[in-house]
């Protein structure tokens, strides 16, 4: 599909319903040039479903933090069907491994890292190390694997728990090991963070 026939598309399901809902074929084939282009003309007074894989990560983690998914979608005790966001966010949702980023919680500390985060020399150090490690196939420490998450692609602490399969209490303890360390700036507040998460 064009950008241009994914742009008639979008009009043509706004015209049917009131928010955009991608079935996966159309959405496995969006790249950041045609995401960027919807964005750009519908973000602004459109809203979408989120895509399902961020539903099943959503799920999980109302399991796992339900008080962190209450902060961010059960501010409505009414809503039923809680994933509807901006279209503006697509660009940020066509990342498979990384989807709908936990970076403005209001009554939670965020966890939310981007590679600026970790630019001092010894953080460069320590991901050259890990590297070295993974080509060597060498075992990684979870800190060392959230590290190179971070160098990789901004992720929050949740996400990279789901996607590596390890336990909130380990991928926490990997942040406060960094943190103690002096390889990572942890900015809780959300308003701090924002100037990070980029589109």
């Amino acid at each position: 599909m064009t950008e241009q026939e994914l742009y008639i598309w979008c009009l043509g399901e706004l015209r049917e319903n009131v928010i955009l809902s991608f079935p996966e074929d159309i959405f496995t084939e969006l790249d950041k040039s045609k995401a960027d282009v919807i964005a750009k003309a519908f973000g602004d007074h459109a809203l979408m479903r989120l895509p399902e894989r961020d539903i099943k990560f959503f799920d999980w983690l109302r399991i796992n933090d339900e008080k962190v998914w209450l902060d961010l979608w059960g501010k409505d005790e009414l809503n039923n069907d809680p994933y509807i966001v901006s279209v503006s966010l697509l660009p940020l949702l066509i990342d498979d491994t990384r989807g709908f980023p936990i970076c403005d919680l209001l009554e939670n500390d965020n966890y939310y890292f981007t590679e600026e985060h970790i630019n001092s020399d010894d953080a460069k150090l320590f991901i050259e190390s890990s590297k070295e490690r993974v080509l060597a196939k060498n075992p990684l420490t979870v800190a060392q694997l959230l590290a190179l998450e971070i160098s990789f692609a901004p992720i929050d602490v949740w996400r990279f728990a789901y996607k590596n399969e390890i336990s909130l209490e380990s991928a926490f303890r990997a942040v406060q090991s960094l943190k103690n360390d002096g390889l990572l700036i942890h900015l809780t507040d959300a308003a701090y963070l924002a100037p990070f998460v980029k589109f």
